[in-house]
This record gives structure tokens, C-alpha cells and sequence, in this order.
């Protein structure tokens, strides 16, 4: 037969009634930072699946070349003399020029307008000496994200850009604006973005 164990208690009745409920509450914050824990490790992957792409910044496509004469899909660098991204190709064998410039731009996380959808519009920059950005112009791929910094705020810089990421992104003269239907970023959302000169 089981023993029954008895603990002696100085609360009282109210006292353990509030002692009972912050265990719930205990319940709950542990579950949230299993789930912090779990989202920093799934933006950890997301992030060095970027960085595994990116070989570097060569002055001419020769010297990618001469570093990289073979690579793998989805392999790409920046090339100073053509101020654009270099991606290589299976097919060809070979880096070619995707007249892709990088620009950065940062999304506040004061600056959205709107309650859902929320909008927000920016300056981008170029960060190689790319051409000037028009409406006519596009976004090349996805964006990219500054993996240099570490623990929670990497992981909100992360997060914020994946909303930036999955929203309607328009180009204008120099400016991106970003339109989210869903979750308002709640941190600063710094991102790199390739972005292909437009016809006309």
C-alpha cells in the first residue's frame, strides 16, 4: 500500500492560493523559454544556411575565379569591379554576373504605420557602389541578415527580418517599402538586400 506524504505549511488559505496560481505561472514561463530556445536554434540554422552560400568579396571576377574554380549552387560573391553579385552556375561551370548590387536598410521598430497590415518605407544603400535604385528596379533573391552578433539580439534581429522577409516589398527611387499582413516586427529589422537594375 502506497504511504501518503503530509507537508506542514505556515500559509494560509489565500496565501496558498496564490502560491498554487504563480505555479501555473511558472508552467507557463517555462514553456515560453522552451520555445525562445527552440526558435533561437531554428534562426541560428537559417542564418549560417545564408552564410554558407557567401565566399567573400573579390576586386575582379578573375580573382573569384582564381579562389573558386569550382563551387556549388547556390555559391555566390561580391565583385568590386562590377559593383554586383556573382553567382556560380552548374551549367556554365563558371561564377556569372547576376547585375545584382547589395544594398542594407533598416526597418525601426517605431517606424511601422498601420495596425495590420503594417507599412513601412526606407532608404536603401548601397554597400558596394551600386547603381541608384528606381521603381523600375527589383529584388534579386532573399534578404540577408548581419550574423555578427550573438545571443537575444541576434535572435530578434533575425526574427524581425524574417517578417521584413515575408512581406510585399516595393521598390521606389532609393527607397524600399515593406508591407505585413501578419506580426508587427518587435526589433529594429537590419537587412541586406541583392537588387537587379530594371528595364528601361
Amino acid at each position: 500500500m502506497a504511504e501518503t506524504a503530509y507537508y506542514d505549511s505556515t500559509l494560509t488559505g489565500a496565501e496558498l492560493d496564490e502560491a498554487f496560481r504563480r505555479l501555473a505561472g511558472l508552467d507557463d514561463s517555462l514553456a515560453t523559454a522552451a520555445d525562445a530556445a527552440e526558435q533561437a536554434a531554428f534562426w541560428a540554422g537559417q542564418a549560417q544556411t545564408i552564410a554558407n552560400g557567401a565566399l567573400g568579396w573579390y576586386e575582379t571576377s578573375a580573382a573569384l575565379q582564381k579562389a573558386h574554380p569550382t563551387a556549388q549552387p547556390g555559391q555566390w560573391a561580391l565583385v568590386g569591379q562590377t559593383a554586383s553579385l556573382w553567382m556560380w552556375d552548374a551549367a556554365r561551370k563558371a561564377f556569372v554576373d547576376t547585375a545584382a548590387a547589395l544594398y542594407t536598410a533598416t526597418f525601426p521598430v517605431d517606424g511601422w504605420s498601420g495596425s495590420g497590415p503594417w507599412t513601412q518605407t526606407v532608404a536603401l544603400t548601397p554597400v558596394n557602389g551600386g547603381p541608384a535604385v528606381t521603381a523600375a528596379c527589383r529584388v534579386a533573391g532573399g534578404l540577408l541578415v548581419d550574423d555578427s552578433l550573438q545571443g537575444t539580439a541576434r535572435v530578434a534581429l533575425l526574427q524581425a527580418a524574417e517578417l521584413v522577409e515575408g512581406g510585399t516589398k516595393t521598390l521606389g527611387d532609393g527607397t524600399m517599402t515593406c508591407r505585413l499582413t501578419g506580426q508587427k516586427p518587435r526589433a529594429d529589422a537590419e537587412i541586406y538586400c541583392m537588387v537587379q537594375k530594371g528595364e528601361g
